[in-house]
């Protein structure tokens, strides 16, 4: 039997438009059904994902200087999205959660990359000084842009855009965090840098803009997963798939391309041809965690490299909004 969608085709095509904006409200508590059904278990499961992406990324893989790479790392945090989605999605009662969720993972990442690189005082700072402003800027950004998500993703509900308010939320932050994050964060790259004493600011300059491109394709992302996460039975099925993604990884390893992770891409946007959406994001994202933990990256790179991940992750993002719109109306 074919899954009828939340909207359904009724009416005219000029009425249905106006249905769809009739039924957002109700839709608003559809989705605040969909989080809280499985909150306690979906949740968690976010926080454990995010705070492994951090941790295995945690390394200094490029070519700037250790003060550079960790300014650009902590603007944005990856942990911001934990905020991103909570202050976009949530209902208000489960938003204390999300910033519980990003305290934890922001501070253990931080302190996990700290030590990895033998550092006791960044920037010539405190630690508790440094986590306090690492935490601080990153809670103003997450918390900031994505109420702010929030409300564009009202007005991509309406005409001339009429979105599902889910797909609408995810379109807001992708391209909130993508302009207004990525903006402020190749700013403040360029403004301090001289006074922090960076030496190349160009190259600084585009890792904070690949650090924003990840918060924003990345919000996106798990924002799909946390509403429409797959069953266990679904997930069994799609072990394989991960697997595939895990050795994958080694191709683009040997080739040369473990930091553009071209092939891995490549298979990734395959999959959202043959599965729903919210499994092949699900199969991606478990590949990856794979070739995060299991496949080290021991060199070094030129942050071009990682926009041209960051270019390959966005068209399969684009595309995840409009299966998901398909898959929802």
């Amino acid at each position: 039997m074919k899954k009828r969608g939340v909207f359904p085709n009724v009416g005219s095509t000029k009425e249905q438009a106006l249905i769809r904006s009739l039924l957002q409200k109700p839709r608003a508590s559809v989705i605040e059904d969909l989080i809280d059904r499985k909150f306690n278990i979906v949740f968690p499961v976010i926080v454990l994902l995010l705070m492994v992406f951090a941790i295995g990324t945690s390394g200094r893989r490029t070519f700037l200087s250790f003060e550079e790479f960790t300014f650009t790392r902590n603007l944005p945090h990856f942990a911001t999205i934990l905020l991103l989605i909570g202050f976009a999605l949530f209902p208000k009662n489960r938003r204390p959660a999300a910033l519980v969720g990003f305290s934890i993972a922001i501070i253990v990442s931080t302190l996990w990359a700290i030590h990895a690189a033998g550092v006791t005082s960044p920037f010539g700072l405190e630690m508790g000084v440094f986590l306090l402003i690492v935490v601080s800027v990153n809670m103003i950004l997450g918390v900031g842009l994505g109420l702010l998500g929030r409300q564009v993703a009202s007005l991509l509900t309406t005409r001339p855009f009429n979105l599902t308010l889910d797909v609408a939320i995810g379109a807001s932050l992708l391209v909130t965090v993508g302009v207004l994050g990525a903006t402020f964060s190749v700013a403040a790259t360029l403004i301090l840098g001289p006074t922090l004493g960076f030496q190349d600011l160009y190259s600084t300059a585009s890792y904070a803009l690949h650090q924003a491109m990840i918060g924003a394709v990345g919000a996106t992302i798990f924002l799909v997963l946390t509403l429409y996460p797959p069953s266990l039975k679904s997930m069994i099925r799609l072990v394989p798939f991960m697997i595939i993604l895990f050795l994958i990884g080694y191709v683009d390893q040997d080739l040369g391309w473990q930091t553009e992770r071209v092939f891995t891409m490549v298979f990734a946007l395959f999959l959202r041809f043959i599965l729903p959406v919210n499994q092949a994001l699900a199969a991606m994202v478990g590949g990856m965690v794979l070739q995060v933990v299991f496949i080290p990256d021991p060199t070094l790179n030129n942050t071009s490299d990682f926009l041209i991940f960051d270019a390959l992750l966005l068209i399969s993002v684009i595309i995840d909004l409009i299966l998901l719109d398909r898959m929802v109306t």
